[in-house]
């Protein structure tokens, strides 16, 4: 997305409810930003979503630093 698109900034989200999203994002070093509360509404039920982002800089930082 930022080679090959220019994007500067990219996100994600993902139900509450669902920790293994969650640390995918957060292994890809993207910034955990708040959670959204009632954002997913699935089988009767509202759900909070948390957003995760990372800026072009931070990944452009974490390109150039060895692998954890």
């Amino acid at each position: 997305a930022f080679e090959e698109l220019g994007m500067v900034r990219v996100g994600g989200m993902c139900m509450e409810s669902n920790p293994a999203s969650a640390r995918v994002m957060e292994k890809l070093k993207m910034t955990y930003e708040g959670t959204l509360r009632n954002y997913f509404f699935k089988e009767n039920t509202y759900i909070n979503a948390r957003n995760y982002s990372i800026l072009l800089e931070e990944y452009t930082r974490l390109k150039g630093s060895p692998k954890d």
